[in-house]
């Protein structure tokens, strides 16, 4: 009787578990070659291959462990590796089609050039790429019909017999490309994606138990927090315990958070880290009825080196198998960079390696259960290699005496002061034919924080450093004979153009140029969600907004800010509201310009210089003779005329020797003849 009852009990309070781990990246930019690339890395995109590879072997079987490698967009743009290709991220798909990604979405990135995204659409969803693309809110401009204009590949569904169907979904940032009329592909704002009936019915579909949303957007921006109440509005009334696993890219940061049921990461950028999602879902059945409940959410981000890769499988994967207080020297902090306003809990992350002094040195082999090499390791290596050797990036352009840094609180090496105090005027990139009668006080050149992409590191350049710095092959723009009074109002307006981050002009406040963006980032989050209204509210004014980020500011930072000023503009001159003056800067910064101007007569000039072709003539005035002699002439054809001059003035010697002294050279040959 005992027997039976027990049974019946077991049976009525059934419980099961599933461990899943999503190995993600985001804002790859094109850097798949790391040891060229970033100073003192040894990997490359084939050792991250081998470290997803490892991933699916070891914690994929498809009946309680799950594992899915993910990438959120911005795969491409942003180094020689990306953008001297015959399109941009021709190399990178290409190694993508051979990698074990399962899921991929676009971001801005490869939607903003139209031109380049038609050959990367080509190849991308045809049937043999590999990885699934989702695209769920790219419709094309060109279509009226709105049962075909969104893209095909907008969800794919896996269907588990114990588990339920997992979802998933991508999302890039809703309206790119900016400013182009003519786009034929657009991403669709989250209002017109969550209307759609295709997407409501996934929504609503009672089979499903996890959703995964891949997502080109940070957690915390206003797109996020739309997402989510427009799927808990559509999901009203059914099962909240079903996960929403959203993979984030945009902001480059390396976060991690839960917010009810949205688990929520981001994982970095430029592939220096790779970010990795752990958690159990477990299933309990009591009385008939059926519930889900995410357990032990624990995120790695794993540095990119081949040491730290194969240490991750180590001494942390999977993380409920493994001491994790044996672990105790890992960096293990709570999530940065976030604003914490209605979130449950932040998610520790533990940072694998990125303190870390080891090197590939200690590289440890798989007989001691580590890393694998994936079959695909040294495809991947060769298409990189041939690359390099095809487009000359070992080949020095110039040289740069001392390391400039994309940092606003470095005042002796900020690579911004250097160009619009130095670089720029030196080079003068000013629009073709475009007549000037200023004076070089009145040409303002202009640079946001987001277009220096890179170091420049000190000693010879090759293509690679100077393409990092500038790849977004931006047109040179120019608004001429503005009055300074407007450039000041206008510049004081810069908090209303969006996400361009604020720095106090005082230069008495000591903050690290990190601190400074989490507490813009806290701020403005803090402040946009105050005023999320309904379209029909009274909207503030845009003076009571600047004024309240003002005052937050000024709670955070101590009266020390009272001269705070919302300029994220660098200029090389001081601005006189009598003057007249010319604006210089790329395509993006001066759209973004024009539209502090309250004058819409003024329409930025444009060049068909790219702003990066600034950089090659700039150092390589610079180079030291030996560079110059490299590039120019090449070390054999110096060493060869050395040494033919040497032999030549041998040569000179001995006939100067014997017009000079005949009685010497006859003695000589006498000699020789005896």
């Amino acid at each position: 009787m005992t027997l039976i009852l027990s049974l019946i009990f077991s049976l009525e309070c059934a419980s099961s578990s599933y461990h899943f781990t999503f190995a993600h990246t985001n804002d790859v930019h094109g850097y798949v070659n790391l040891s060229k690339q970033v100073i003192g890395v040894d990997a490359s995109f084939a050792d991250a291959e081998n470290f997803f590879y490892t991933i699916k072997q070891v914690g994929h079987d498809n009946v309680t462990n799950f594992a899915y490698i993910i990438d959120s967009g911005d795969f491409i743009e942003g180094t020689a590796y990306s953008d001297l290709s015959t399109y941009k991220g021709e190399l990178n798909f290409a190694l993508m089609n051979i990698s074990s990604y399962d899921v991929v979405t676009f971001g801005n990135h490869e939607l903003q050039n139209q031109t380049n995204f038609k050959h990367i659409h080509s190849d991308i969803t045809n049937d043999n790429f590999k990885p699934k693309y989702l695209y769920t809110n790219l419709y094309n401009t060109s279509d009226n019909n709105t049962s075909t204009k969104y893209d095909k590949h907008y969800y794919h569904s896996i269907d588990h017999p114990a588990l339920g169907v997992i979802t998933f979904l991508g999302l890039s940032t809703p309206g790119i490309p900016i400013g182009d009329p003519n786009a034929l592909f657009r991403s669709d704002t989250m209002e017109n994606t969550f209307s759609r009936p295709e997407i409501q019915n996934l929504l609503k579909d009672d089979s499903t138990k996890m959703f995964v949303l891949i997502c080109h957007f940070d957690y915390d921006e206003s797109d996020a927090i739309q997402m989510e109440k427009k799927i808990k509005a559509i999901r009203a009334g059914m099962d909240t315990d079903v996960p929403f696993v959203c993979l984030m890219g945009h902001t480059h940061q390396i976060q991690a958070a839960q917010r009810g049921q949205f688990i929520y990461m981001q994982s970095g950028h430029y592939l220096s880290s790779i970010g990795v999602m752990e958690f159990d879902i477990v299933i309990s059945t009591e009385e008939g009825k059926t519930t889900r409940e995410v357990k032990n959410p624990f995120f790695s981000n794993v540095f990119m080196s081949r040491f730290e890769l194969n240490k991750f499988f180590l001494d942390h994967y999977p993380h409920v198998q493994k001491n994790t207080e044996s672990n105790s020297a890992d960096n293990v902090l709570l999530a940065t960079g976030m604003a914490v306003d209605d979130v449950d809990r932040l998610i520790p992350i533990h940072f694998i390696g990125h303190n870390s002094t080891q090197t590939h040195s200690s590289f440890r082999s798989t007989e001691n259960g580590g890393i694998q090499t994936s079959p695909n390791y040294k495809a991947m290596n060769d298409l990189i290699s041939a690359f390099h050797t095809k487009h000359k990036l070992e080949e020095i352009v110039g040289y740069n005496p001392s390391i400039l840094r994309p940092d606003f609180s470095d005042k002796v090496n900020s690579l911004h002061a250097k160009f619009v105090n130095e670089i720029y005027p030196t080079v003068n990139p000013r629009i073709p034919d475009k007549k000037s009668s200023k004076n070089k006080d009145h040409r303002i050149y202009i640079m946001n924080e987001g277009g220096v992409r890179a170091i420049i590191p000190r000693g010879d350049l090759t293509q690679v450093d100077l393409v990092a710095v500038d790849p977004f092959g931006n047109q040179w723009h120019s608004l001429t004979n503005v009055k300074g009074s407007k450039v000041n109002a206008a510049f004081s307006r810069e908090m209303t153009t969006n996400k361009f981050f604020l720095l106090p002009e005082t230069t008495s406040i000591e903050k690290e140029q990190d601190d400074m963006r989490r507490l813009h980032e806290t701020v403005t989050s803090r402040v946009r969600r105050k005023y999320e209204k309904p379209s029909n509210a009274p909207q503030p004014s845009e003076t009571a907004i600047l004024s309240e980020i003002e005052e937050i500011y000024k709670a955070e930072l101590g009266e020390d800010s009272a001269s705070f000023d919302s300029k994220f503009i660098r200029t090389n001159v001081t601005i006189n509201n009598d003057d007249e003056y010319d604006l210089f800067g790329s395509g993006y910064v001066m759209s973004k310009v024009k539209a502090l101007f309250d004058d819409p007569s003024l329409i930025p000039d444009a060049s068909e210089v790219f702003c990066s072709a600034v950089l090659q003539p700039y150092f390589a005035k610079k180079m030291t003779l030996s560079s110059w002699l490299d590039v120019n002439v090449g070390w054999w054809w110096v060493v060869g005329s050395v040494a033919l001059v040497m032999i030549l003035c041998a040569a000179a010697v001995v006939v100067i020797s014997c017009c000079c002294c005949p009685r010497a050279c006859s003695k000589g040959g006498a000699g020789n003849s005896v």
